[in-house]
């Protein structure tokens, strides 16, 4: 097992990755970005993704984006195998980055608000439509 950033080849493999383990008909309404790959292609510039392999491939995959202004990092995507359900694996994931606190905003109506609720993020506020969660690493 080993975490690392993604490099410009690991691009093509998160391309079909991401399409493999996020459900398009959950997140489209809002979230038309999560697939694009010029979007990605960029976040790896940036040194925004992380990934876990194992033997190769890939099999947790984060992108996050530090927001300077709010002084907090935004969960933007994130996808596992579910082969690799480990428990903890997103937290060493995300201490992996360096950065303290993370929020995730996630439609109310979707299945990932009770990951978040299980694994002991705080909802700050709900929002219209959305639940902002929250962590500190």
């Amino acid at each position: 097992m080993k975490i690392t950033y993604a490099s410009q080849e690991d691009l093509k493999n998160l391309i079909s990755f991401f399409e493999n383990h996020i459900k398009k008909a959950d997140f489209s309404e809002y979230y038309y970005e999560y697939f694009c790959p010029y979007g990605l292609k960029a976040a790896i510039k940036r040194w925004q993704v992380i990934i876990l392999k194992l033997d190769d491939n890939i099999m947790w995959a984060i992108r996050f984006y530090p927001r300077k202004k709010e002084n907090h990092v935004s969960l933007y995507q994130f996808a596992l195998s579910e082969q690799v359900r480990w428990k903890g694996i997103l937290e060493k994931m995300l201490k992996f980055t360096w950065y303290s606190y993370f929020w995730f905003k996630a439609t109310t109506d979707l299945e990932l608000n009770s990951y978040f609720q299980k694994q002991k993020w705080e909802l700050s506020k709900i929002e219209e439509k959305f639940n902002y969660w929250k962590i500190k690493i």
